[in-house]
């Protein structure tokens, strides 16, 4: 107890944590209860780099037009659009990151290019 009569020990803050879960433990997939828990992609802001200046979008944004003409053009940033907290770029889907990875797999057919042109 402190001075004033209260509890003076740490108080646990708890956040939601968002992650990625590849199989279950009887080797049997993803069940729905291990599945990810991700935000909408409306509610994820995404930072993309460029040479001429950093910009802001979200991922619905993202994942519907992509990089556009600039074909390395990424997301290295993610942001909750509702707390501001900062979110591991793991609630990008692995075809959508873009990155070396994200273009190989798609490369190698393990991926369907989401942008790919018709």
């Amino acid at each position: 107890m402190d001075s004033r009569g209260g509890d003076s020990r740490p108080r646990l803050i708890r956040r939601k944590t968002f992650h990625c879960v590849s199989t279950s433990a009887n080797g049997g997939g993803v069940t729905e209860s291990e599945a990810p828990m991700l935000p909408p992609p409306e509610d994820v802001l995404l930072l993309l780099a460029h040479p001429f200046g950093d910009t802001w979008t979200t991922l619905a944004d993202w994942m519907e037009h992509g990089p556009g003409p600039r074909p390395l053009l990424r997301p290295v940033k993610a942001r909750s659009r509702l707390t501001g907290e900062d979110l591991p770029l793991s609630v990008v889907p692995l075809q959508y990151r873009n990155d070396g990875a994200a273009r190989l797999a798609i490369e190698r057919g393990q991926l369907k290019d989401p942008w790919a042109k018709l």
